[in-house]
């Protein structure tokens, strides 16, 4: 049997939260060299993961003992300063940083675009679903609140893409919207991110963290 897609006019109830992982908490603090690589191309503003040096870590143990339960090779960990059975090793993490996504959100915010972020935002979220329910509720949730017309915060997309997305919604899945996130992106990228660079906010943080 085929199923029917059915949209509620969101009209007259209160604005929905954005993604659950849109603010991430406990992230490392913004640097200029970080502010400086948003200007360096759309991807590393957007992108959501960065390398950070922490320190060193002492270890008394046999160097090559601990090389082996760390499933490293002395060219992966090539800086020594034994003391005995002391010695001193780099140590980096991956962490999350999305601190250029909340400040190209702001600028979107202030030029009254900021659906467009939400929205691929929300795409990112139902990417990472696992359940077939999960699946189905945030994809309606993402209909109602960027695709139907009914919706104040809908998103700018050609005709063909709607067609796919609606064809997409007979039955969903994590991917359901991903030429429509991607349309949307590309607007973003060559539309909203050259102001971006240009703009007060942008300019200030340099000047703040300079």
């Amino acid at each position: 049997m085929e199923r029917i897609l059915t949209v509620r006019n969101n009209t007259n109830k209160p604005d929905r939260p954005g993604p659950k992982n849109a603010e991430p908490v406990n992230e490392e603090p913004l640097t200029i060299e970080e502010i400086r690589s948003w200007a360096e191309s759309f991807d590393k503003l957007m992108k959501k993961a960065k390398t950070l040096k922490s320190g060193w870590f002492y270890q008394k143990q046999s160097i090559f003992a601990r090389l082996t339960e760390l499933k490293l090779s002395v060219v992966q960990c090539p800086i020594f300063l034994p003391a005995g059975k002391v010695y001193i090793c780099p140590r980096t993490r991956h962490i999350k940083s999305t601190a250029g996504r909340k400040v190209f959100r702001e600028f979107l915010r202030s030029e009254y675009s900021e659906e467009n972020m939400l929205f691929w935002l929300a795409c990112e979220e139902l990417k990472q679903e696992q359940s077939s329910e999960g699946v189905e509720e945030k994809a309606r949730l993402i209909y109602e609140d960027y695709i139907s017309i009914l919706s104040p915060k809908e998103v700018s997309l050609d005709s063909r893409v709607r067609e796919v997305i609606n064809r997409n919604m007979v039955d969903p899945t994590p991917h359901t919207f991903d030429e429509a996130q991607l349309q949307i992106y590309t607007l973003m990228h060559r539309d909203s991110y050259p102001r971006f660079l240009n703009s007060q906010i942008y300019k200030k943080l340099i000047q703040q963290y300079s």
